[in-house]
């Protein structure tokens, strides 16, 4: 949802009754910032046109997402912003643990699934998916945040997303960071063979075909062949990843 189809929209209603009891009146829509979009507004009390910004993480509830309580400036010009707090990142658990066990790793990935498919029944893209940007809390339920690169877009860029997707999933079963180059990770033999393991390839965990598949099926040899989230539950292959653990929150 582009932010000009928010304010037609019945939470449009809501934000335009917020801005004026802020004493703002909306002008029009100025433009996309990197993780957030901009109106222009009049302030009847500084009797002046203004920008005024909708930060994406205000616009978004999903239990597998950060959540943003609220924001306040402080008399310095500081803009605070406080936060769900998580316990660590994945990057954490799997430095931690050197890798992530088959059966956590489709608990995860399941819920990292249903917030990217949120994310993009929205018309938001992360566009930074990775390690580091995932939260795991107390209770081990997985939170994606960081969305200093997050955009509502009209554009479909959210194939960039699932490809991210797939890299993480690599990361977590295998305990090897895929290659840099995106062009040497769809190479790879493990990535292009889905019927067996690559033996020459080391696994901190031996995948089982169904994994090595969902991962091929991710990584497409370009991110711009990548399979959406909308295919991902309908997918023979990425679906046995998702669904395999019928206790997954």
């Amino acid at each position: 949802m582009t932010v000009k189809e928010l304010l037609k929209s019945f939470k449009g209603d809501v934000l335009r009754n917020v801005i004026t009891e802020k004493g703002y009146d909306l002008i029009k829509i100025l433009g996309k910032g990197s993780f957030s979009d901009v109106l222009l507004v009049y302030s009847k009390r500084h009797k002046a046109n203004m920008a005024l910004k909708i930060m994406i993480l205000h616009l978004t509830n999903h239990n597998n997402i950060i959540h943003l309580y609220e924001t306040f400036d402080s008399p310095d010009c500081f803009q605070c912003i406080v936060m769900e707090a998580a316990e660590r990142s994945l990057l954490d658990e799997i430095k931690t643990s050197v890798y992530i066990p088959v059966d956590q790793s489709q608990v995860m990935f399941r819920q990292m699934v249903k917030a990217l498919s949120y994310l993009h029944l929205n018309n938001i893209v992360h566009r930074d998916l990775k390690c580091d940007n995932i939260l795991i809390t107390a209770s081990g339920q997985i939170k994606i945040a960081d969305f200093n690169f997050g955009k509502i877009c009209p554009y479909d860029p959210k194939k960039a997303d699932v490809w991210s997707l797939g890299v993480i999933l690599y990361y977590m079963i295998t305990g090897n960071k895929p290659y840099n180059d995106i062009k040497m990770i769809a190479a790879h033999p493990w990535v292009k063979k889905t019927d067996t393991c690559d033996e020459q390839q080391r696994f901190a965990s031996e995948p089982s075909t169904s994994n090595v598949q969902c991962i091929a099926k991710l990584l497409k040899n370009s991110w711009k062949k990548a399979t959406s989230t909308d295919e991902l539950p309908k997918n023979e292959k990425t679906s046995r990843m998702i669904y395999k653990c019928r206790s997954c929150p």
